[in-house]
């Protein structure tokens, strides 16, 4: 009876290690993604936060942007950045309806396209109008 019930608990104990192995996840190896494209309508890029600040705290209420931070030719700049967009092709009609806008020939003058692979770093988010502070821009 002894050597019954040990070779029935081997027998058990290789069964459930066969199983564990047949039914457990295996990592796979995956391709490492390159991040996708987002298009970020930028109206000005400075050299310092403050200098980027100044530009916000200048534009008509309502026209407050995002700044964000980042690296051109190893120098760190602060873009200001009014809207974030999917595809380039949103981003070129939202800056044609910006540009068409009564604020086109002022504010929305020297926008430009920033095509960002993924979501670049927010270092500032405005006030909305209610008074609460906003979100980093997601494409839309």
């Amino acid at each position: 009876m002894k050597r019954f019930l040990i070779l029935f608990c081997l027998a058990f104990s290789v069964s459930c290690m066969y199983a564990a192995d047949r039914y457990s996840v295996k990592e796979t190896p995956t391709l490492t993604k390159q991040p996708k494209l987002v298009y970020y309508i930028v109206l000005g890029s400075y050299s310092s936060l403050q200098a980027a600040q100044g530009f916000n705290y200048a534009c008509a209420d309502g026209l407050e942007s995002w700044i964000y931070k980042t690296t051109v030719n190893r120098k760190t700049v602060y873009r200001v950045c009014y809207s974030c967009h999917s595809t380039k092709a949103k981003a070129m009609q939202a800056l044609k309806e910006m540009k068409d806008s009564p604020y086109g020939d002022s504010w929305f003058k020297g926008a430009w396209i920033w095509p960002s692979r993924g979501l670049a770093q927010c270092v500032f988010c405005p006030v909305n109008m209610e008074g609460k502070q906003t979100k980093p821009l997601t494409p839309q």
